[in-house]
């Protein structure tokens, strides 16, 4: 290869790896500016995402800092920038950490420090200030003039029972206290059958002695469980547990399904009103796999003694 063919490959990488620095400054000032802009334009949840990653890629503040080429940026200052867009979302926490990281660095006017954390105080009283109590009306009507005296109070209204009509003749009139006698025994029937009738519409109650309980259990645990071919869920995956409730009486297929491990599938028969248990072991993929090799393996060797 000649000099000027290595030059031809070699120019394209090296301009790239120059070029890299410059686009991550480039990066990290457009941030900065980015977030200034939100700040202006009264944005604080944008402007503390932009200035947070500003800081991440360039956390050293100052000023006359040379973003790209022979661009500079003359105040880079994101913390006290930081602070104030955390007062504007009310964030305490977020303006004690932006001062205190500018304290730290020392590159920021502290002048704007302190008049930052002059509104952080202000606004820390104003949070633990208790509203004040609103008054009851009776404490807040006019005192009564000397000599004058108070309307009197209206007087209590009191209901008037109505005259019982006279009874008829023939008709005894019921007293208060007496107990009435019981409705007869078709209607006190009727009354029992709607008590205990079904509501339309409503849920059928628990623990009905149509449906049963299935405990699983699988090892190892996360294992997802198929009852008929639906999916009810999946063991935990710590304990290996999973109870399903309100499944209907009789036999059901039950399939355990696990990445890395073979499928089981098992026949479980549930009693009315009664609780069935699986507890199961499942066989990694892998051995199967291995076994059949080893069989494969096997009948090859005997094949070639054979031979």
């Amino acid at each position: 290869m000649t000099a000027r063919g290595a030059l031809a490959v070699l120019l394209p990488s090296f301009l790239f790896v120059a070029s890299a620095p410059s686009a991550g400054a480039q990066e990290w000032h457009e941030a900065y500016r980015d977030g200034l802009k939100a700040l202006a334009q009264n944005q604080p949840a944008r402007a503390v995402g932009l200035l947070e990653y500003a800081v991440s890629q360039r956390p050293q503040p100052g000023r006359d800092v040379v973003t790209y080429g022979t661009n500079v940026e003359r105040q880079y200052y994101p913390y006290l920038k930081l602070a104030e867009a955390y007062l504007r979302l009310h964030d305490l926490a977020g303006v004690r950490s932006a001062l205190k990281r500018s304290e730290t660095w020392a590159r920021e006017p502290a002048e704007e420090r302190r008049r930052l954390a002059a509104q952080l105080d202000a606004l820390v009283a104003a949070a633990a200030t208790p509203a004040p109590a609103v008054p009851s009306p009776a404490a807040t009507a006019p005192p009564a003039a000397a000599g004058v005296e108070p309307p009197p109070s209206p007087l209590p209204v009191f209901a008037v029972k109505p005259e019982t009509p006279p009874a008829t003749a023939g008709v005894r009139a019921e007293h208060p206290s007496e107990p009435r006698p019981a409705p007869s025994g078709p209607r006190r029937e009727g009354a029992a059958a709607n008590a205990t009738a079904p509501v339309p519409g409503a849920a059928p109650a628990t623990g009905s002695p149509s449906t049963a309980v299935l405990e699983i259990v699988s090892q190892p645990p996360g294992a997802s469980v198929y009852v008929d071919d639906e999916l009810i869920g999946a063991t935990d995956p710590e304990w290996g547990r999973l109870v399903r409730s309100g499944l209907a009486a009789g036999r059901h297929r039950v399939r355990l399904s696990l990445a890395g491990y073979a499928d089981l599938t098992e026949e479980v028969d549930l009693a009315a009103a009664g609780r069935g248990e699986l507890r199961r072991r499942l066989v990694p993929a892998t051995a199967s796999r291995v076994d059949r090799r080893r069989l494969v393996f096997g009948g090859v060797a005997v094949l070639l003694l054979a031979l």
